[in-house]
């Protein structure tokens, strides 16, 4: 038996994010500029890949020192630096939104990466 979790970029389960943390990349931001700012919108997919459940899972944000990104389950209630999944049995996907809010002093086109880990038990 084996606990696993995949973070992916597609609703299918195809397009695997890669790298320890995992890594986002958000843009380039056309239509945010320096002068305006504003907020970037992405989701990203887990999925428990493994044999087993895998409980209390938990998304952390590892980068972002300023906190310009959030996460939500809803895409309503947004919080800051890390987001609780719950229990996730064998092939459960959670959806998370996740939003950049990018300040005024970005550059135009500018690319936005947070870096993230998963997180869990497995009994």
């Amino acid at each position: 038996m084996a606990a696993n979790l995949q973070c992916y970029s597609d609703s299918n389960c195809t397009q695997e994010l890669t790298g320890s943390p995992y890594s986002l990349q958000i843009g380039a931001l056309t239509g945010i500029d320096g002068t305006n700012g504003g907020n970037a919108v992405a989701n990203i997919w887990v999925k428990n890949t493994g044999t087993i459940l895998i409980s209390n899972v938990v998304l952390t944000e590892t980068s972002d020192t300023n906190n310009f990104g959030s996460y939500s389950l809803d895409g309503v209630t947004y919080n800051n630096t890390t987001i609780t999944l719950g229990n996730m049995s064998t092939s459960a996907v959670v959806e998370v939104y996740v939003k950049v809010t990018v300040p005024s002093s970005t550059a135009a086109a500018s690319t936005v990466a947070l870096n993230f880990t998963l997180s869990g038990t497995h009994l």
